[in-house]
């Protein structure tokens, strides 16, 4: 009797606290979903703050490229907005959102960046409203699917401009599929998602899957508005479509079409594929990649027999389009990128449009569970409940590598664009004049030296150059009324590649200013540092010197001995006209003077 007495309150015990805890959950249900959701939405805000800096980088400069041809102009060309890239993207209405933010904000790109969350809200809401007709009950899947909007890795803080050309999309596709979920359908709602779909296309080639999402939501539509029905509305979509992909063509012209070599249906093609679909988990192996995509291919064939059988698929149209969206956009990719040896499907910027698979994947599988409840009695219907929760949480559980690379990604491209950002300071960093530095693109070195002479962008900033003007002020300070003890050994052999002579005047023609030389101390020893003075001010430090073999034979010393150097910067810290160019060295407690002497003039 007390075995039995025992049991039964147990048995108590554990219906008592399951009542209680669906009882609060119940009750706290939005308030529960509310703050996890704004957690994962505060934490993207953070991720981004952490990494704020305003340096352009990368594609950054296509829309920079536009507005600078603006501002130096003041004319606007249209055409610009729909200039192909080398991908083949049109990227017209991303160049548009950038536009008034680079001419306005003094080409700051940290705004471009925060100013991404509301369209990543907006996606986040529209969600919610499918969810919420979908089944009140799966609003809970709010709380993963926020997981996989705000990951950190879609951007990983390396340029707004790839983000927006991701998002943009995203929030069209979302919004028509939303809108196409209706019983009916005005002659209003079918405009806007046309709108929503060249807008979509002409902001990334991965919007044109828009339109295949459109074909399929708007299958079995009637319309109470001049009783059209969607028979009718498909044949306008599909017309409206193929007139947009001609205008799509012919803008092209005579770009190069990058097509793959590989068929989507080879094993190349499949491989690259299932990378694609699992893109935002990040894992490590190319293997594990493919095992998620395939198993995330399986599911969804499994979740769309289930909803067919049961004649439901109407009720789920929206999520198969998520699946259908996702896919598409896989071999989109996959045609434009999947015979390229380096690229294996799971860049970044993928990750909005596989998330579209992902998240169909379980919001489909959550509808399922909440069918089978009440037939959980059942060992089978029980292990497939079971199996699919798995799925859910083994689907959680693997973007947690994402959210860790996010941030390693972001911290490595930060700390890039600090390297990125000296190379046009007065610092004189070796790499930003060695093959594949900073200094080595004209157009950049064009837009820089418009940002200096205008004050713009970072060159604005108090701190900027900040430790060449202690350096500067050490040198008044230090060296500035000491006379020269000795006069050393040196010459300024070249500006640009040009060779000059003692005491020319130089004409200054390009943005970069590189000038070459060598010099050494009266003793032919290496020098602690050189200065370079312009009309007798104190312009830059230089310390980086390498050996120069023909210098060290001609002077019949150690040819291993540091003597060369190579001095550049943007011709826009230059005053106008023209100013008489020196050098000064120091060795151990010595200022050594040299007989260089060159007028360099800047129109």
């Amino acid at each position: 009797m007390g075995k039995n007495f025992s049991k039964k309150n147990s048995l108590d015990l554990i219906v008592n606290t399951k009542i209680i805890s669906n009882s609060f959950l119940k009750k706290y249900q939005n308030k529960i979903i509310f703050f996890c959701v704004t957690f994962f939405a505060l934490h993207w805000i953070f991720f981004t703050w952490a990494h704020k800096i305003n340096v352009p980088y990368s594609m950054e400069f296509l829309p920079i490229e536009i507005v600078y041809d603006f501002m130096t102009t003041d004319i606007f060309q249209v055409q610009e907005l729909f200039t192909p890239t080398i991908n083949n993207h049109i990227l017209g209405f991303t160049y548009l959102i950038s536009f008034p933010n680079l001419y306005f904000n003094s080409f700051d790109v940290v705004n471009m960046h925060f100013l991404q969350f509301p369209i990543y809200a907006g996606v986040l809401f529209f969600i919610y409203l499918l969810i919420k007709k979908t089944h009140k009950k799966l609003l809970w899947l709010l709380i993963p699917i926020s997981v996989f909007i705000f990951n950190p890795l879609i951007s990983s803080a390396e340029n707004s401009f790839t983000g927006w050309q991701s998002i943009l999309p995203q929030l069209a596709i979302i919004a028509a599929i939303f809108l196409f979920d209706k019983k009916t359908i005005t002659i209003t709602t079918f405009t806007i998602c046309v709108i929503l779909g060249i807008i979509a296309t002409f902001s990334s080639i991965f919007g044109i899957v828009i339109w295949i999402a459109g074909i399929f939501g708007l299958i079995n539509y009637k319309s109470e508005e001049k009783k059209l029905v969607g028979k009718k509305w498909l044949i306008i979509w599909v017309t409206i479509m193929i007139i947009v992909g001609f205008t799509y063509y012919q803008i092209l012209g005579d770009t190069e079409l990058e097509i793959g070599k590989t068929s989507p249906i080879s094993l190349e093609g499949l491989s690259f594929i299932t990378v694609f679909l699992s893109a935002g988990f990040r894992l490590k192996y190319e293997l594990l990649m493919n095992l998620v995509g395939i198993t995330s291919i399986l599911l969804s064939i499994f979740c769309i027999i289930y909803f067919t059988k049961l004649k439901k698929i109407s009720t789920v149209k929206p999520w198969i389009n998520f699946l259908l969206v996702g896919i598409s956009a896989a071999v989109v990719a996959e045609l434009g990128r999947g015979h390229l040896a380096f690229h294996m499907g799971n860049e970044p910027y993928y990750i909005e449009f596989s998330q579209f698979f992902q998240i169909g994947i379980l919001v489909l599988i959550g509808l399922i569970i909440l069918n089978l409840k009440n037939k959980i009695q059942k060992n089978r219907t029980k292990a497939i409940v079971i199996f699919l929760l798995i799925m859910i949480i083994v689907q959680s559980i693997f973007l947690v590598p994402s959210y860790y690379a996010g941030w390693t990604r972001a911290d490595h491209y930060f700390e890039k664009k600090l390297d990125f950002m000296e190379c046009y300071s007065l610092s004189n960093s070796p790499a930003c004049i060695e093959s594949g530095g900073a200094l080595n693109d004209p157009d950049v070195n064009k837009f820089m030296n418009y940002f200096l002479e205008n004050n713009l962008s970072f060159f604005s900033e108090k701190n900027f150059n900040l430790k060449n003007n202690q350096d500067m002020n050490f040198f008044q300070t230090v060296w500035s009324e000491k006379p020269a003890t000795d006069i050393g050994l040196s010459e300024i052999e070249s500006i640009n590649d040009s060779l000059v002579f003692e005491n020319e005047t130089f004409m200054v023609e390009e943005p970069l200013v590189i000038i070459k030389g060598w010099s050494l101390d009266e003793n032919k020893k290496q020098l602690d540092s050189i200065y370079l003075i312009v009309n007798d001010e104190p312009f830059l430090k230089y310390d980086h010197f390498y050996p120069r073999n023909d210098v060290s034979k001609n002077l019949g010393i150690n040819a291993a001995l540091n003597s060369g150097w190579t001095i550049s910067f943007l011709s826009g810290y230059l005053e106008e006209n023209c100013q008489l160019i020196t050098l000064v060295g120091i060795k151990d407690d010595k200022k050594i003077g040299f007989e260089n002497e060159i007028e360099l003039c800047k129109n």
